[in-house]
């Protein structure tokens, strides 16, 4: 998890840097917040959509409702921290991150409904 998150802002440090990570993965995957939060990569803008749940592995619900993944990211040590609930929200904290160091963490709260079910990443891309 490191390596495909702040490992790339580290190794191309004139490039700004954008993982997408679903408000589940990056609770699960608390230690690569900590990670990054110890490297601080200037150039990483890590943003996080929550949907408050797992919606590839069937729906469950996520425990971003209680946890505040923002509040996590920050305990951790990225430099800055957002909440988006509306699109015009994303573009200005977007364009703000672009002006300043990072590591930032945004999260964009996203809708949970989809038209049709969603395939697992897997059973689409394989690892290689």
């Amino acid at each position: 998890m490191w390596r495909s998150r702040g490992g790339l802002a580290l190794a191309a440090p004139a490039k700004s840097i954008l993982p997408l990570d679903g408000d589940g993965s990056a609770l699960i995957h608390m230690g690569a917040l900590s990670t990054i939060g110890y490297g601080r990569p200037n150039n990483l803008i890590h943003v996080a959509l929550n949907n408050e749940g797992y919606i590839s592995t069937g729906g469950q619900l996520s425990t971003s409702r209680t946890s505040s993944p923002d509040a996590v990211a920050s305990a951790c040590g990225y430099r800055a921290t957002a909440l988006c609930k509306r699109s015009d929200h994303v573009i200005a904290v977007t364009q703000q991150c672009l002006r300043t160091r990072g590591p930032h963490f945004v999260v964009c709260k996203v809708n949970r409904q989809h038209s049709s079910p969603l395939p697992r990443v897997t059973s689409r891309y394989s690892p290689l």
